[in-house]
C-alpha cells in the first residue's frame, strides 16, 4: 500500500487497493475464509499470545483475563442473532413493500431527522443504530403514504422505543409530549404510532447493530489512539446508516468496514480487526464501495453533510476517505 503526506489539517491515506465488487448479503453469507486466501493469525481476543512457534505455543502457560474465556460465545451468539430473519429488514423493502412511496433520499432524510433527535435529547450512544433498524423493519412490513409528517411521525416514534430501552433514565430527558411536539402530531398519535411499531417489529428489540459489533471488534485493542479509531468507526457506521445500499448487509459487515477505513484514515493500519471479524478485504468491497461514494457525493444525500459538518464539530477532526482506484 502506497502512502503519501498530506497537509495537517486533514489526514489521508493510500490509495486503497481495488477489489472486485462481491457485495456480503444477509441472505447467504457468513464469516469464513474463502480459498486462496491469506490466512491471518488468530487475534489475541480467542487464545494465547500468538506466534508461528509451535513449541511456544504448546509450552504457553499465559492466562488470559476471565472475559477471554467468553469471547467465543459471545461471538457465536451475536453472528447468530444478527442474522435472524424476523429482526432483518428487507434490503428491497422501497421497491417492493413501499411500492415507489418512499424513495432513498426520503430515508436519508428521515435518518438525518433522527440523528438530530437523538443527539438533542443526549440519548445513549447506539440508540440511533436500533432506531433505524426498528424503522427499517416497520417499512419492510407495512407500507406508509409518503407523507412528511406521518414519515417523522415514525421515526420519532422509533428514537423513543429504543431510547426507553437503551437506558432506564430515557424519561428524564425526554417524554411522550417531546415526541408528539417533535413530530407536529397529538399525544395520542404518538403513543399509537409507538404501539404499532412495537407491534409490527414483533417486541424484537435486542439484536445486535453495527454500533454493537464496532465494539465487540474492538474490545481488546489497547493500541494507541484506539479511542480514536473506535469513535471515528463509530461516526463512519452512523452515516452508513443513511444509505439505503447498506440495509443488504450485515451489521457485522458495516462495522468491520468502519473499523477498517478508521484505521487507513488514521494511518494505523492493522488487520487484526478485519481477522476478527471474519471478513475478507473482497467480501468488504460492496459496503465499502457505498459508503465512499456517499462520502464523494454528500451534497447528493439529504442531511449527509449535516451529519458530517456535526461530527467535525464534536470531534473537533476532520478527515477524508481513501480513494477507491
Amino acid at each position: 500500500m502506497k502512502k503519501k503526506k498530506t497537509m495537517a489539517t486533514h489526514v489521508e491515506v493510500a490509495v486503497f487497493p481495488h477489489v472486485p465488487n462481491n457485495p456480503m448479503y444477509a441472505s447467504n453469507t457468513s464469516p469464513r475464509t474463502p480459498a486462496g486466501a491469506v490466512v491471518l493469525a488468530a487475534p489475541l481476543s480467542y487464545g494465547d499470545d500468538a506466534t508461528d512457534d509451535v513449541d511456544a505455543v504448546a509450552t504457553n502457560t499465559k492466562q488470559q483475563p476471565p472475559q477471554y474465556d467468553y469471547d467465543a460465545d459471545i461471538d457465536a451468539t451475536l453472528r447468530t442473532m444478527e442474522k435472524e430473519t424476523i429482526e432483518r429488514p428487507s434490503p428491497d423493502y422501497l421497491s417492493n413493500r413501499q411500492a415507489g412511496e418512499m424513495l432513498m433520499m426520503d430515508r436519508a432524510d428521515l435518518v438525518e431527522k433522527m440523528h438530530r433527535f437523538c443527539t438533542s435529547y443526549d440519548l445513549a450512544p447506539g440508540a440511533l443504530h436500533r432506531a433505524v433498524s426498528f424503522v427499517d423493519r416497520f417499512l419492510s412490513a407495512k407500507k406508509i403514504s409518503r407523507d412528511e409528517r406521518q414519515i417523522r411521525l415514525l421515526g420519532a416514534a422509533a428514537v423513543f422505543a429504543v431510547a426507553k430501552y437503551e437506558d432506564r433514565n430515557t424519561m428524564q430527558k425526554i417524554n411522550v409530549d417531546g415526541v408528539a411536539m417533535y413530530a407536529g402530531c397529538t399525544r395520542s398519535e404518538a403513543v399509537d404510532q409507538e404501539r404499532e411499531l412495537l407491534a409490527t417489529i414483533g417486541f424484537r428489540l435486542s439484536g445486535p447493530t453495527a454500533y454493537t459489533f464496532v465494539d465487540h471488534f474492538m474490545r481488546h485493542s489497547q493500541e494507541e489512539g484506539t479511542a480514536t479509531v473506535r469513535s471515528l468507526a463509530h461516526h463512519l457506521a452512523n452515516m452508513a446508516l443513511q444509505d439505503y445500499r447498506c440495509v443488504a448487509f450485515l451489521p457485522s459487515v458495516v462495522a468491520a468496514l468502519a473499523i477498517l477505513l478508521a484505521r487507513m484514515v488514521l494511518n494505523c493500519w492493522t488487520e487484526t480487526p478485519v481477522a476478527a471479524a471474519g471478513y475478507t478485504l473482497e467480501e468488504l468491497s460492496g459496503c465499502i464501495e457505498a459508503i465512499c461514494d456517499m462520502h464523494e457525493h454528500q451534497r447528493v444525500w439529504p442531511g449527509c453533510a449535516q451529519m458530517m459538518r456535526h461530527w467535525e464539530i464534536s470531534a473537533q477532526f476532520s478527515y477524508l476517505l481513501p480513494p477507491l482506484t
